[in-house]
This record gives C-alpha cells, structure tokens and sequence, in this order.
C-alpha cells in the first residue's frame, strides 16, 4: 500500500488484511551520503491465513475420523463373530458394511491428515502419526478385504474370521493411539493459549509502565480492553484444564498452576486503575504478569512432559517390536534346518537304499547267469543287466520278467523236471518284485522328525508372542509394526500345519510348511525395519511445539515417516529377492511349452520382471 519509513527492525501490519490474502513486499534502504545511495530487496510474499478457523477445521476432521474408525472396527468385529458362528447366510450380512466403513475411516483420516497440513498449530509428530495410520489401514484393507470375501464364498468360516479380526484389531489399535496422541495436541492448545495470556500480561504490564505518570482516559480503556482479553483467555484455560493429558510424577517437576492467583492479579489491576492507583497498577500488573508467566510455563512443561512420554511409549513399543520380529524369524530359522537336517537325512537314506536295491538286483540276474540256462533265459537275462546299467528300471523289470518266463519253459521242457531252472525263475521273479516296488522314500518315521518338530512347536510359540507385542505397539503407535497382524496369523497357520506334518513323520510337508511360514516371517520383520526410525520421528514431532513458547509454523507437508537425515541402513542382497509368490509363478511358467522363436524375448521378460 503506502511506503513506511522505519529506523531499526522494520514490521509488517498485517491486520487489515482479510485471510486468503497474498501481500508481497520489498525493502528500500538508502544512506546519508551526498548524493544518497539506495538499494532495493527481491520482492517476499507472506499469506494472510486464519489459524483459528484451520484449527478448528482440523479438529473436527480429527473427530470424524476416530468416530469412523470405531464404526469400521465394531462392524468388522461383528462380521468376524457371525461367521465364526458358521451361519452362510449370516456371515455374509454382517460382513457386507464392512468395506464401506473401511474405506470411509481410511478417507476420514486421509481428510483429517489434509486438514492438519494446512493447520498451523497442528502438532507436527500427531499429523505423522496420522499419515502412517491412513496408510496402513488403506494397505490393511486393500489385502484383508478381499481375502476375507474369497474365504466367505470358499466357505471357509474360520478363516474369514480371522481375517475380519485382524482387521477389527488395526481399526481400534489406530484410534486407541491417535486418541492418545490428541491428548497432546489439546495440551499443545493450552499451552498455546497461556503463551497469548502471558504475552498479553507482559503488553499490560509494559503498557502501565509507559503511560503510569499521564494516562489519558482512552489509554485507560484500551488497558481495561487488554485485561479483558486476559481474562477471557485465564476462562477458557479453566474450562479446559481437565483435559490435560494424565503424566507420571517426576521427582521434582511437581507444578502448580496458579490460574485462581492470575485472576486476582488481573482484579487488582482493574480496580488500581479504576481509583487512579498509578502505583498500586503497576504493582498488580508486575504480579499479573510474573503469574501468567508461571501458567504458561507450567502448561508447556506439563505438555512437553506428555509428549516425551508418548513419545517414550512408542520409541519402546518400535524397539520391542524390531526385537520380537527378529526374534521370530531366529526361530523359525532353526525350525527350518531342523526340518532341512531331518528331510536331508531321509533323501540320503532313500537314495542308499536304492543303490543296494541296484546291487541286489544285479547280484540276482549275475547268479542266474553263472548258473545252468536255457539260451533263451541268458538273452533276456542279459538285456535285463543291460537295460539295469542304463539307468531304465521299467524295461529291466519287463526283461526280467521274460527272463523268468524263460527258466519255466525250460524246466517244463526237461525230462525230469530240472530244479535249477525253477531256482532261476523264482530269483529273476524276485528281482522283478523288488525292482518294481522300489524303495519306499516316503515312509512317515515320527521318531526321526520328533526334534524338528519340537523346534518348529517353540518357533510358533515365538510368533504367538510377535503378535501380542505388535497388536500392543500397534496401540501406540497407530499403525501395525511389520505390516497387519493377518500376516503373523498366516505364518502362524503355516507353522502349525508344518508342526502336525512333522509330528507324523513327514519331514518333506513339515520342511515345505516351515519355509513357507519363513519367508512370510522374514517380509515382516523387512518391513518392520522403519517402524524405530518412523517412532522417533513422532516423538520429536510430538515434542517440538512445547520447545518455542507461541511456535505455530509447521513445515511443508511431509511423508508418512516424515523426513530423516540421519544414517539409512543399505539393503541387503536377499532384501533384492521376488516374493515367494511371484518366484513360483514364473516357476511355473518357464516350465510350460511355448514357441521356440520367442524363447529369447520371453526369458528377458521374466528376467526384468524380478528386478
């Protein structure tokens, strides 16, 4: 508007200006000099936005979101009640709201999210925790959802029910931790409000000392407008002080908050100026501003002391989480090489037995040859060693059949009836039998599996635990460490079925089960790899508010996680592997036929595809 001359600091007044507003400005600056010497400054803009209204906006998206979140969880836990009741019919009512609800929480707190991002008291660390927990739950849904549906119509009840009540259980963990974290944020207000009771305090202290010796009559309106405002602003931290957060006691941070010792400051002051006390107002408006300095600093304290101890909670949970995942996935390795030790064993022993089966049969067709024969019996007894040296056990069982075939005709065409042709015919016949029925591999030995299926019954005693401490975290921190808990219950279903196998005897099915169980495990605890560093980042975010009396600024919108310039952990080689899944698809597919002429372009396809 007008050009402002200024000596020193130079101020913008932006009062006048309505919200939405964009002002650019500029600074001009000359010297003394004759002739005089200016420059000036690149052009600034600063937006005019109307914090109150952003706030109270954002906390009314905070409310919607925790209202539909409950709702999603209370439907979902209804859908995994009727069809673990096993009613088709009633499985399929129930669970039919719940997608809608899902989807309508995960865009209330995608809503809610948005609102704090233009918020700029919003507290930093909650606006984080709300990211994560908009983007777990939208992943919880997008894979629960529909597997909970492909049970229902398989009629697999109980599965369903586990799917819905791992949904279920992420819903409340995301509002039991996003409650708990408000519980700062209406802590962040207070202590805000009482940073604008003190800074007005100051201005009427400062105010009095100025114009104590000649106060005109509408100076003296002005201050009594002034201690107006600290008085509305001591009401509103009354009305709201029961809704500070509840905070341990520390030795020697007990405070209290003088609010009742403020008011009567402020009602001393206004009746001194009232008389004409010049004395005795700035006397009250010292005591009044020395109180509300003592409440804004006893709030924020209580604040901050809050937020540490959120902030604590979920650094903690992070911690116990990484070490429950890790310690899972220990176990479930050496349920595995017990498993592979075991299924090792057995293969060695199969293929033992087969050579002696070789060396038996050959033996046999050799005792024939070494023994009185027909020259037909030695033809077919030969091309049966023969086909046995090439590795063909069908073709040699067939000539031994002929072979024995052989020795009864003979036997039947000498007079008397000769036994050693007989005697040959019943060792080809038996070489035949044994050949044919082969070496039983398969065979269940549950004495031989008993210890790896006592390490795979400790290794699901181990994810048992993983889930209680990542439904616990999940509670604090607003989302599932590791990814939804339906996949610790998916390991944990793998490690049961592996446990029966291997208490039968089946070492291959328990060893097949294991690995599975394992590779579901190790994708967790990669995934789990962000939950410390994301916790520590809303820790601090929770606690910055409370560090700079009046700080209302946030930064520009950050990710999930928030930004880290810390040290990143490098990936590991394994971490570059394809899902299990997609391995054995593409399995599959490069065993199926297909043109010899895009052989080439059809292999670097797949070669790409598991980058």
């Amino acid at each position: 508007r007008d050009s402002v001359e200024t000596l020193g600091d130079a101020s913008l007044a932006l009062r006048g200006y309505p919200p939405g507003s964009t002002i650019e400005f500029w600074l001009e600056a000359s010297d003394d000099a004759s002739p005089s010497q200016s420059a000036r400054s690149e052009k600034g803009s600063v937006e005019v936005v109307d914090v109150d209204a952003a706030h109270t906006e954002a906390l009314a998206a905070r409310e919607k979101a925790l209202s539909a979140l409950d709702r999603a969880a209370a439907a979902a836990e209804a859908a995994a009640q009727a069809a673990a009741g096993g009613d088709e019919n009633a499985a399929r009512e129930a669970a039919r709201p719940v997608g809608g609800l899902w989807a309508a929480a995960a865009g209330a707190l995608m809503a809610w999210n948005k609102a704090m991002s233009d918020d700029p008291r919003a507290n930093p660390g909650l606006a984080d925790q709300a990211a994560a927990a908009a983007e777990s739950l939208a992943a919880a849904g997008m894979e629960g959802l529909p597997k909970a549906e492909a049970a229902l119509k398989s009629g697999d009840f109980p599965r369903a029910a586990r799917e819905q009540t791992a949904l279920a259980e992420q819903a409340r963990a995301a509002a039991s931790a996003l409650r708990a974290g408000a519980s700062v944020q209406n802590a962040q207000d207070m202590a805000d409000r009482a940073f604008d009771a003190e800074r007005q305090g100051l201005e009427v202290s400062e105010m009095i000392e100025r114009l104590a010796k000649n106060m005109s009559q509408a100076e003296a309106l002005e201050l009594q407008k002034a201690l107006s405002s600290v008085d509305a602003a001591l009401a509103e931290l009354r009305k709201s002080i029961e809704a500070l957060p509840e905070a341990e006691a520390e030795t020697g941070k007990v405070r209290e908050l003088p609010l009742n010792g403020a008011r009567e400051a402020a009602t001393a002051l206004r009746q001194a100026l009232q008389s004409g006390d010049a004395a005795g107002a700035a006397k009250a408006a010292k005591d009044l501003a020395q109180r509300l300095s003592q409440v804004a600093k006893g709030l924020r304290e209580s604040g901050k002391r809050a937020a540490r101890q959120q902030a604590g909670r979920a650094q903690e949970g992070a911690e116990r989480v990484t070490k429950a995942w890790h310690e899972a996935v220990a176990r479930q390795e050496k349920a595995v090489e017990a498993a592979r030790r075991r299924e090792s064993a057995r293969l060695a022993g199969t293929v033992r037995a087969q050579k002696e089966l070789l060396l038996q049969t050959r033996d046999a067709i050799d005792t024939v040859l070494s023994s009185p024969r027909s020259p037909e019996t030695e033809r077919d007894a030969r091309a049966a060693r023969a086909s046995l040296a090439a590795g063909r056990s069908e073709e040699t069982v067939r000539r031994l059949r002929a072979a024995a075939g052989q020795a009864r005709l003979a036997s039947l065409s000498d007079r008397p009836r000769s036994a050693s042709h007989d005697k040959a015919a019943e060792i080809l016949d038996g070489a035949a039998d044994s050949l044919e029925k082969g070496v039983d591999g398969a065979a269940l030995n549950p004495a031989a599996t008993r210890e790896a299926a006592a390490a795979q019954s400790e290794a699901r005693e181990a994810a048992g635990r993983l889930r209680l401490v990542v439904s616990e975290a999940a509670g604090i921190l607003g989302y599932m460490p590791g990814g939804p808990v339906r996949r610790i219950d998916e390991a944990m279903s793998e490690q049961k079925a592996g446990e029966q196998a291997l208490r039968r005897g089946d070492s291959t099915e328990g060893l097949s089960r294991g690995e599975a169980a394992l590779a579901i495990l190790q994708d967790g605890d990669k995934d789990s790899s962000n939950g410390e560093p994301g916790a520590s980042g809303m820790g601090k975010g929770m606690s910055r508010p409370f560090e700079i009396p009046g700080s209302v600024v946030r930064g520009a919108p950050r990710g999930a996680r928030g930004i880290s310039t810390g040290r990143v952990r490098l990936p590991s080689a394994d971490e570059y592997r394809p899902p299990r899944e997609l391995r054995e698809e593409l399995e599959r597919s490069l065993r199926e036929p297909r043109p010899a002429a895009h052989d080439s372009a059809i292999k670097e396809y797949f070669r790409r595809l598991t980058r």
